[in-house]
């Protein structure tokens, strides 16, 4: 059972419960009060989908009364559906859906308007720094500075260790630094087989 909001006539809500069990093409609901769901009957409500995208034509019977309802904040089904279209087993085809690398044409425009402005953001930063507006020295400094400078007295491992010893760095900072020149050690290391391999292609090319 899947339920549908859609509201009556009389402004009273409901929800819809479709039977899917059919595949009528007035397909059958169940529709029962949001106020009185233990103790009035459910209407049976016959819904034709020929009516249009997101327009569909409905009317609910329960017993002697007959009630027109009017469907709302539902979203506009696939016009594969809209027209019927089912398969040989009577399941609705997939429709054609979105175009693939397709993109919100309301996102893009904003983010180009946005891009525009970046010229003119700058132009009004600069005056705030010459008119020596806090929050603008700040904003700069914290895009330009690191967030904190630290002052080793070499870069050997020895150098590194001592400092973090003398509580001159902390635990991360230790794992930063000590991941950023096994980096650069494994850089100098590759630099170095490239120099060795072009020296024995040398050596290997004059013995030919």
């Amino acid at each position: 059972m899947c339920h549908i909001a859609c509201s009556v006539t009389n402004n009273r809500r409901s929800d819809i419960a479709r039977n899917t069990a059919g595949h009528q093409r007035n397909v059958i609901f169940l529709a029962y009060s949001a106020r009185h769901a233990e103790t009035c009957a459910p209407w049976k409500c016959f819904i034709d989908g020929r009516a249009g995208v997101g327009k569909l034509a409905v009317r609910a019977q329960r017993d002697d009364s007959t009630v027109d309802l009017i469907m709302s904040n539902v979203t506009p089904i696939n016009s594969v559906i809209s027209n019927g279209a089912r398969d040989d087993k009577g399941r609705w085809l997939r429709g054609p859906g979105r175009p693939i690398g397709s993109k919100n044409k309301i996102s893009s425009e904003l983010a180009k308007q946005i891009r525009a402005l970046g010229p003119r953001a700058i132009a009004e930063l600069a005056i705030a720094i010459d008119e020596k507006q806090a929050w603008a020295i700040q904003l700069v400094i914290k895009m330009v500075v690191p967030a904190r400078l630290i002052e080793l007295h070499g870069s050997e491992p020895a150098d590194i260790r001592d400092a973090f010893e003398n509580a001159e760095i902390g635990a991360d900072e230790l794992r930063t630094i000590s991941a950023g020149l096994e980096k650069l050690a494994s850089i100098e290391t590759v630099e170095e087989l490239r120099a060795r391999l072009t020296e024995l292609e040398a050596m290997i090319a004059a013995q030919k």
